[in-house]
């Protein structure tokens, strides 16, 4: 159930882009070491790193799309916690979500 739950925040912060979840810096420097995918590399723009947009990032309004239809999903009476408490508009982030509502949200 919390491998689950890992596979479920990892996926949501990648998809959603918030900050500190599996695609990050670090990550995309790994890239150049392993020498794969160069499209996804980051550039080096003055003293600073630039990473370029992923194919598989959802854009700005996507994004705002599932938010917003996240935190109006109702689902039956303890069939799972309001996953709609864990849903931000205003940064389009999903947080404090337990195993047992990742484990619905997988489903």
């Amino acid at each position: 159930m919390h491998v689950q739950k890992n596979v479920c925040d990892n996926i949501l912060g990648t998809l959603l882009e918030i900050p500190g979840k599996k695609d990050s810096l670090k990550a995309r420097l790994d890239l150049i070491d392993m020498n794969m995918h160069e499209k996804l590399r980051v550039q080096h723009v003055g003293d600073k790193y630039q990473i370029p947009k992923a194919p598989y990032n959802l854009t700005l309004t996507k994004r705002r799309q599932v938010v917003t239809l996240l935190s109006k999903l109702v689902v039956p009476d303890s069939y799972c916690s309001n996953i709609n408490q864990c849903v931000t508009l205003d940064d389009c982030k999903i947080q404090d979500m337990k195993s047992h509502d990742c484990h619905i949200f997988m489903h």
